[in-house]
């Protein structure tokens, strides 16, 4: 019998839960609202650790590098057919937290340059969301990890 996941592509994607105190980052894309609310996330490149991609994207999309910390939440499998793409993701979820002391606007737009596949430059209109507004808010199971996020927060508070 033929299975249908024999037909998928299996894509590693990196997806970074950004949290400054007690808030989330999330972008939307002006040029494409049906997009929804995201985090940053994007695909794993050869030869790159998942680690290496959510820091890497996080630059690339956000224009932030100043981590304090980065920690692997975890890893699923989340199939994009409903999305018209014949592709599984192996995401992994890591948390990046922002010096709490660190300057950062309340939003801000970026642009994320491809000079090496010359795609048009993508814009993305970034802001911070408090963390426990954004379940059910974000796009395609970007949310998916956030009960495991807000455990972690909860636990540190007591």
């Amino acid at each position: 019998m033929h299975s249908p996941q024999a037909d998928l592509t299996l894509k590693h994607k990196a997806m970074v839960y950004v949290t400054w105190g007690e808030k989330f980052l999330v972008f939307t894309q002006p040029q494409f609202p049906e997009a929804g609310i995201q985090v940053v996330a994007g695909t794993v490149a050869q030869g790159e650790t998942p680690e290496q991609a959510a820091i890497r994207e996080l630059h690339e999309e956000a224009g932030i590098s100043a981590v304090k910390y980065i920690s692997l939440l975890g890893s699923y499998q989340y199939s994009m057919l409903r999305y018209g793409k014949a592709e599984v993701h192996q995401r992994h979820v890591f948390h990046v937290q922002i010096n709490a002391q660190e300057v950062m606007p309340a939003n801000w737009l970026h642009e994320e340059h491809h000079a090496d596949t010359g795609e048009a430059a993508i814009l993305f209109s970034f802001f911070w969301m408090e963390l426990h507004q954004v379940q059910g808010r974000l796009i395609a199971g970007h949310d998916d990890f956030l009960p495991i996020l807000m455990h972690g927060y909860e636990k540190n508070s007591r």
